[in-house]
């Protein structure tokens, strides 16, 4: 991983990130940092994209999913193709 381009990527996401906890209720704020912990430590591909796969079924709010979609992605160096068949 090449952290000089990938710094400001994540400098971005906490910036979003604090804007967003100010919008979120604390329960939902709770659930979304447990995903984001799991992303960020690269666990199960897979397990990440089933939670987020279940938050799109539930109904949270596109901005939310987007998001975590994005440090997904900056976290596994791309999406995999597969993983949207």
């Amino acid at each position: 991983m090449n952290i000089p381009i990938v710094k400001p990527l994540l400098d971005y996401h906490n910036n979003i990130c604090y804007e967003i906890k100010k919008r979120n209720s604390e329960r939902d704020n709770k659930k979304l940092h447990e995903l984001e912990h799991v992303i960020n430590h690269a666990e199960s591909p897979k397990e990440i994209f089933e939670a987020l796969t279940v938050k799109m079924v539930r109904g949270t709010r596109i901005e939310t999913i987007l998001r975590l979609m994005c440090l997904f992605s900056i976290t596994q160096g791309g999406l995999k193709s597969d993983m949207f068949e």
